[in-house]
């Protein structure tokens, strides 16, 4: 029961974090004066909102726990996080792949590229779990303005009355969704590959074994 209370608040949290992040990313768009971003651009500004996140799960744990914060205790919260960049790094694999086959066909060009880097993708993951690790541990570093902004400005708008609601359904969404979450993850470490493409692998053997007994 601990857990679903646990996944729940987190899909809450995760929710509403990147509803923030999304006004301020247009805002530095804003103030940039371009849409276009080099690669260094894009890693730079996403290794920024994952070290923010990092924070503010870190001050989430403070006061979840009340206590000090152990390895033990903070040990649900980081698998959860690490599930869930693991499902952003694959949502953001798909994506690309879509927009690398969409552009390539309308231009022509077998040599269309996208913006998304797997390896430094899983170099931000990485990142973000020993930045979560050690700001665990040192949480005087992590009780900084930025961040204490963040975490107080997720708690006031779940705690709205009508948008706080949205984002609690989204944390119902976001707890069901986990648990599929949980064995796609694992798989994509074990194999490099999504439960989705192994079943649709699955269904292809099984058609052509179909099709041979047929033929026989």
């Amino acid at each position: 029961m601990e857990l679903i209370t646990l996944l729940f608040r987190l899909g809450v949290l995760f929710a509403i974090y990147g509803f923030i992040w999304f006004f301020i990313d247009a805002c530095i768009r804003l103030l940039v004066g371009r849409n276009q971003r080099t690669i260094f651009e894009i890693y730079l500004i996403k290794s920024a909102k994952y070290l923010f996140l990092v924070n503010v799960l870190v001050l989430f744990c403070l006061n979840k726990t009340k206590t000090d914060i152990t390895l033990i205790n903070i040990a649900p919260t980081l698998s959860i996080f690490c599930i869930y960049l693991i499902g952003r790094l694959q949502n953001d694999e798909r994506k690309s792949m879509i927009q690398l086959s969409f552009f390539g066909k309308q231009t022509n060009n077998i040599d269309a590229t996208t913006n998304f880097n797997r390896r430094n993708e899983i170099i931000l993951i990485i990142g973000a779990l020993i930045a979560f690790v050690l700001l665990a541990f040192n949480a005087d570093y992590a009780k900084n303005n930025i961040a204490e902004w963040f975490y107080r400005s997720i708690i006031d708008i779940e705690q709205t009355a009508i948008i706080g609601y949205i984002f609690k359904f989204i944390g119902v969404l976001f707890l069901v969704g986990m648990f599929f979450k949980m064995i796609n993850a694992f798989n994509y470490i074990l194999s490099g590959k999504p439960i989705d493409e192994l079943k649709s692998k699955i269904k292809d053997k099984n058609k052509n074994d179909f099709d041979d007994y047929e033929e026989v």
